[in-house]
């Protein structure tokens, strides 16, 4: 019999191990900090492993055929067990130092059949949000996590116009010209760092996947609701310590909602959003299956400015990985360096991505990598080099 199985006959609700769950975003947050660096490793959970598919009827599932609406998909789900509002960014400051930065903010339900809102300090959701910034120039990482709960204005999500917030950091909709553009003022802080960015498109979002169905497997039993805003020109501030570097770059959004992005068998995933030149971007990545790897779904979004887009299917992309880096903190390997290709006639690629600086491993309450990449080689027989951002989740 199956573990889940037998938890079942032991009739305790599904629901209970979600609120579980999800109560111990808050309490895992806390309590972290309090660990030292060789108590962690044994306490992280895997961001991967807590965005699973667990068995439940009390959420919404991402299907084909649904219509995404802006400004309203801007917005929270809260049918949906989790989603997210997701940016990063390659930056330069007037002096030509070299920076990435990432702002994630989560937002995690409970199941609506068991939340009591009598009281102001109730909620139906617990928000978590990531924060961190490379000094490329100075090979240094930094990374921070905030959280708190969808009550009385600590974190939440309005429409229009467009804004985000947990506690102090905050993306919120500025003027735009054009229909579905989007022009947003990032804040977030923390210690020794903090960016105040402004982010603008010259263009609509791109809906990944099947019109904005991102399929996790190959049969589509586990996906999510996914666009993005890949090319936000990108101004601003990034202090770090007592320094404030002026600085200019592109900026990359990601919005993703659902109620699980891994089915069985399936151990975490690794996401590139890449900046090829100042027309193309690249979408890709993979959602690895840890009992047969034949089984890995991949998928590839190539983005032109002209509006001429490739999606590429699972089999027509390659994706090798070339070197490997272990963090001396937590012992876990990433591979950090990859190649990748496609014969798709009229959209190969033939490139090569390499972090901008090795250690970019996020080690909080959940632990993953996420940080700047530099790209280079070929698109239709086009030589490139681009920079862009790298996610690796599941690894130990």
């Amino acid at each position: 019999m199956s573990d889940w199985a037998a938890f079942q006959r032991r009739k305790i609700p599904v629901h209970w191990l979600w609120i579980g769950c999800v109560s111990l975003v808050l309490l895992v947050g806390i309590l972290y900090s309090l660990l030292k660096p060789s108590e962690r490793k044994e306490s992280v959970q895997s961001l991967s492993s807590f965005l699973s598919d667990i068995p439940s009827d009390y959420f919404a599932k991402a299907v084909k055929g649904k219509q995404i609406s802006f400004p309203t998909d801007h917005g929270a789900h809260p049918d949906f067990r989790q989603e997210w509002w997701y940016y990063t960014g390659n930056l330069v400051s007037d002096s030509g130092d070299l920076f990435g930065y990432q702002l994630t903010i989560f937002r995690f339900a409970l199941p609506p059949q068991n939340v009591s809102l009598d009281s102001k300090w109730q909620t139906s959701s617990t928000w978590m949000a990531h924060f961190a910034i490379t000094d490329v120039t100075a090979n240094q990482f930094y990374f921070t996590d905030d959280f708190s709960r969808g009550a009385l204005g600590l974190a939440g999500t309005k429409t229009d116009p467009f804004s985000v917030w947990l506690n102090r950091w905050s993306v919120k909709e500025l003027e735009s010209t054009c229909s579905n553009c989007l022009a947003m003022q990032l804040k977030a802080g923390m210690g020794d760092i903090e960016i105040d960015l402004q982010l603008k498109s010259s263009s609509p979002p791109v809906l990944q996947g099947d019109n904005g169905f991102s399929k996790k497997n190959a049969d589509g039993t586990v996906a999510s609701y996914y666009y993005s805003y890949p090319s936000l020109g990108s101004s601003g501030t990034i202090r770090i310590g007592e320094t404030v570097h002026s600085v200019t770059g592109s900026s990359w959004m990601d919005r993703e909602w659902s109620s699980a992005v891994l089915a069985k068998g399936q151990s975490g995933w690794d996401w590139f959003a890449l900046h090829l030149d100042a027309h193309t971007q690249l979408m890709l990545f993979q959602v690895r299956d840890s009992q047969n790897p034949a089984n890995t779904y991949r998928t590839a979004h190539l983005i032109r400015n002209d509006g001429d887009n490739v999606i590429f299917e699972s089999e027509s992309i390659s994706m090798t990985e070339i070197d490997w880096w272990k963090s001396p903190t937590t012992g876990s390997n990433y591979p950090v360096a990859w190649q990748f290709s496609s014969e798709k006639k009229d959209a190969s690629f033939s490139i090569t991505v390499r972090p901008q600086i090795q250690n970019q491993e996020l080690d909080l309450a959940f632990r993953y990598y996420e940080g700047a990449v530099f790209v280079e080689g070929e698109v239709i027989d086009k030589e490139i080099k681009g920079k862009g951002y790298m996610e690796l989740t599941g690894y130990e």
